[in-house]
């Protein structure tokens, strides 16, 4: 939804509040399906006009254009409630309560440093990888037929990065990890793994866990 929002430079949510009927989800459309809450997600693609491309994405771009789709979900403060703590999800009965989340960590340097911003402006969830590597680790790639199996799992700045994430409770989302990648990240995690980790339990593609 943020994507569709920021491709088409709805910097205001405009469409999904007034449920014009475009995309795949609107506020309409989700009260009229007693939904209270989700998961909203910030994904940056490599190419505006191919947002299945795959190819490498630079950090300092992927960051402008992310923080911009966090203004857009900022700017939906009306309807939607950011949930920032567990007590945050009923604290507005009336709204949709939030999750913001980032599928692909491209806009994340090697220092970690962005992840305190992220964390300030909200997000709390953040998948590493999609299907296209970065400095993390390897993503399960767009190949049919194939495997998870293909490429090395987490890098140093990957485990790095995993560990920051649990310090800062910090939902992990490792639905694209490859399959070198999914035992990794467990030996990374300090905590309980219900607490950091999402785990996806309905993906039916060899590139999701």
């Amino acid at each position: 939804m943020l994507l569709r929002l920021w491709s088409n430079e709805d910097w205001l949510g405009e469409a999904f509040i007034n449920s014009d009927g475009s995309g795949h989800i609107d506020l309409e459309r989700m009260k009229n399906a007693r939904m209270i809450g989700g998961f909203f997600a910030i994904f940056v693609p490599t190419d505006k006009t191919n947002m299945l491309a795959s190819g490498p994405l630079d950090q300092k771009w992927a960051l402008v254009n992310c923080l911009e789709m966090i203004d857009i979900y900022d700017a939906l403060g009306q309807v939607i409630s950011p949930c920032l703590t567990a007590g945050d999800v009923t604290r507005h009965p009336h709204k949709i309560t939030g999750i913001l989340h980032i599928e692909g960590a491209e806009m994340i340097s090697e220092t970690l440093e962005e992840i305190d911003l992220l964390f300030q402006r909200g997000v709390r969830s953040i998948g590493p990888l999609w299907s296209r590597s970065n400095i993390f680790g390897h993503g399960a790639p767009f190949d049919f037929p194939g495997s998870p199996d293909q490429g090395s799992g987490l890098t140093d700045y990957g485990k790095a990065f995993v560990k920051a994430c649990d310090e800062r409770q910090i939902l992990i989302d490792v639905s694209h990890l490859n399959e070198a990648g999914s035992g990794m990240w467990r030996r990374s995690v300090t905590g309980p793994l219900w607490r950091p980790t999402l785990t996806p339990i309905n993906c039916a593609r060899h590139r999701a866990i």
